[in-house]
């Protein structure tokens, strides 16, 4: 929870930044998009504290492993037959965090442990997507060689772990 919210307030300076650096009429795209993903990121936090007895849930109850990888091959084998797109990509990262939490399972975590785990993974790329949006900005603006399809690759695997967290939380899988 505390990790949130130091990124929630790391996202309300780089807000400020780009609301400081986003002069040029031919950014306010850019500006518009990194100002909801710093929104959306400072309502994690508070997001994170609503569903926290969720996140806490599961403690001592053992992730199955046989379970585990029947999904895992199941999905493993959804994936070859999907075609690229949005839906591939959400089964890819499906079968990642099927993975981890085989691995999980492997080493005695239970449910509470492998849920926190992942959170906390997605935290981290979380930060790191913050700190190479706060790069771009930094360095390409206000510059009037920005451009908006800069901006919005360095703000989709933010959306991407953003999304994981919301789709997690309200499917009570964390």
């Amino acid at each position: 929870m505390e990790r949130a919210g130091g990124l929630a307030v790391t996202a309300l300076a780089l807000r400020e930044q780009a609301v400081a650096r986003f002069t040029d009429p031919g950014h306010l795209e850019a500006l518009g998009s990194v100002q909801l993903c710093c929104e959306r990121l400072q309502q994690l936090p508070e997001r994170l504290r609503e569903r926290w007895p969720l996140l806490e849930s599961g403690g001592g109850r053992r992730l199955d492993p046989d379970d585990l990888a029947r999904r895992l091959t199941r999905e493993e084998k959804a994936l070859q037959r999907e075609a690229e797109g949005p839906l591939r990509q959400e089964r890819r990262r499906l079968v990642d965090q099927l993975r981890r939490n085989l691995h999980a399972a492997h080493q005695g975590m239970d449910e509470r442990e492998a849920r926190l785990l992942a959170l906390a993974h997605r935290l981290e790329a979380i930060d790191g997507g913050l700190q190479q949006l706060r790069r771009q900005v930094d360095h390409q603006w206000p510059s009037t060689e920005a451009s908006d399809a800069a901006m919005a690759s360095a703000i989709e695997p933010l959306d991407e772990a953003l999304d994981q967290i919301e789709r997690s939380l309200d499917a009570g899988t964390a």
